[in-house]
């Protein structure tokens, strides 16, 4: 339980970092509206 949690923690930063990336990806290629 612990152990999941410690990787879901430190899986999340990344994740939020990659849909900040596609994001802006998309942004660029078409008119994307980021939240």
């Amino acid at each position: 339980m612990l152990q999941t949690e410690f990787l879901f923690n430190s899986l999340e930063p990344m994740y939020q970092i990659h849909e900040l990336i596609k994001c802006s990806f998309l942004s660029r290629r078409r008119r994307w509206k980021c939240q």
